[in-house]
C-alpha cells in the first residue's frame, strides 16, 4: 500500500486554520503586551461620554372621562460621571450649571448628599463613623 500524501486537504486546512489563530494571537499579544499602556492612558484620557438625543413624540394619555393621565411635560437630569477631565473642572461646571438652572427659573431635586455652596458639607447620616467614611471617600 502507499502511503498517504502529507499535503492532502485535511493537513492543508489545518495548516491555515493554525496559522490565522497564530496571526491572531500574535496581533492580541502584541496589542496588550506592548502597546496595552498606550491604551489604557488614552482610555483615561479620552472623553468617554456621548451625547445621544432620542425623540419620544407621543400624544397626551387620557382616561375614558378626557382627564389627562400622563403629558408631554419633559424632564432632564444631570449625572456625574468621575473621570480625570471632570475631576479637574467639577466646580466650575457645577457652578455654570446651577446658574443657568437658576437663569431659566428651573426646579432642582438635589439627591447628592454633599451641598457645595461654596463647599459645605452635608451627610445625611448622625453616626459620626459614617460622616468620616463619608468624608473621605469624597
Amino acid at each position: 500500500m502507499a502511503k498517504g500524501k502529507i499535503f492532502n486537504r485535511y493537513n492543508v486546512l489545518l495548516i491555515i486554520m493554525i496559522a490565522i489563530f497564530l496571526a491572531i494571537g500574535a496581533k492580541l499579544y502584541y496589542l496588550q503586551i506592548f502597546n496595552g499602556q498606550y491604551y489604557k492612558d488614552e482610555a483615561k484620557i479620552a472623553d468617554n461620554t456621548h451625547k445621544v438625543t432620542i425623540e419620544a413624540p407621543r400624544g397626551l394619555i387620557t382616561d375614558k372621562n378626557g382627564i389627562n393621565l400622563a403629558n408631554e411635560t419633559p424632564g432632564y437630569n444631570l449625572t456625574y460621571t468621575d473621570t480625570t477631565k471632570s475631576n479637574k473642572q467639577l466646580f466650575a461646571n457645577l457652578q455654570e450649571v446651577f446658574s443657568i438652572l437658576d437663569e431659566n427659573k428651573e426646579s432642582q431635586t438635589d439627591s447628592f448628599p454633599l451641598k457645595i455652596a461654596p463647599y459645605r458639607f452635608e451627610f445625611s447620616s448622625s453616626d459620626p463613623a459614617s460622616i468620616q467614611s463619608l468624608l473621605l471617600d469624597f
